[in-house]
C-alpha cells in the first residue's frame, strides 16, 4: 500500500500499488503532455521568432537588392542619358559641321562665280577691244589702201606730167644748145661783143 496526501485538503489516504502506478502513469502523462505542450509552444514561439527573423532578413535582403537594383537602374539611366546627350551632341556637331561645310561650299562657289563673271567681263572687254582694234586696223588699212591708190595715181600723173615736160624740155634744151653752138660759131665773125643767154622771164 502507498500513503498519499491530497494537495488540496491535506488528507492522507492509502492506495494499492496498481492504483499508485496508474496515478503515476497519469501524472507522467500529464507532465509529458504539459512538457510537450510547453515544447510545442516553445517550438511555435521559436518558429514565429525564426519566421520573423527570416522575414526581417528577407525584407532586409529584398531592401538591399531593391536598393542595389534601384542604384543600378539609376546608374544605367544616368549612363543612357549621358550616352543620349553624347549622341545628341555628336549629331548636333555633325549637323553644324554639315551646315558649315555647305556654307563654305556655297561661299566657295559664289567666290568662283564672281571670279568667273569677272573673267567673262574681262574677256568680253578684251574681245570688244580686239574687235574695235581690228575694225580700226581694217579701217586704217582701207584708208591706207585708198591713200596708197591715190598716191600711186598721183605718182602716175606726176610721172606722166614729168614725161610730157621732159619731152618738151629736152626739145627746148636741144634747140637752145643748137642756137648757142651756132651763135658761138658765128660770134667771132660779127658779134664779138654780144652774149647768148637764156631768158626765163615770162615778161
Amino acid at each position: 500500500m502507498k500513503d498519499i496526501k491530497c494537495p488540496q485538503c491535506q488528507t492522507a489516504f492509502k492506495i494499492d500499488e496498481s492504483a499508485y502506478a496508474e496515478i503515476q502513469r497519469q501524472i507522467r502523462t500529464a507532465e509529458f503532455d504539459q512538457e510537450l505542450e510547453k515544447q510545442l509552444a516553445a517550438a511555435e514561439k521559436q518558429k514565429a521568432t525564426d519566421f520573423k527573423l527570416l522575414k526581417e532578413q528577407m525584407q532586409w535582403t529584398w531592401a538591399q537588392e531593391k536598393q542595389k537594383i534601384e542604384s543600378d537602374f539609376r546608374e544605367e539611366l544616368v549612363k543612357q542619358r549621358e550616352a543620349m546627350a553624347t549622341l545628341k551632341s555628336s549629331l548636333e556637331n555633325a549637323e553644324n559641321e554639315k551646315r558649315l561645310a555647305i556654307a563654305e561650299s556655297i561661299k566657295s562657289l559664289e567666290k568662283e562665280k564672281v571670279g568667273l563673271e569677272g573673267e567673262i567681263r574681262i574677256q568680253q572687254a578684251e574681245a570688244k577691244n580686239q574687235l574695235e582694234a581690228m575694225k580700226s586696223q581694217h579701217l586704217q588699212a582701207l584708208q591706207g589702201k585708198d591713200e596708197i591708190i591715190k598716191h600711186k595715181e598721183d605718182e602716175m600723173n606726176r610721172l606722166r606730167d614729168m614725161k610730157a615736160k621732159l619731152s618738151t624740155k629736152m626739145v627746148g634744151e636741144t634747140l637752145e644748145l643748137h642756137c648757142e653752138n651756132e651763135f658761138n660759131r658765128v660770134r667771132s665773125i660779127g658779134f664779138q661783143n654780144a652774149t647768148f643767154e637764156k631768158d626765163n622771164d615770162v615778161k
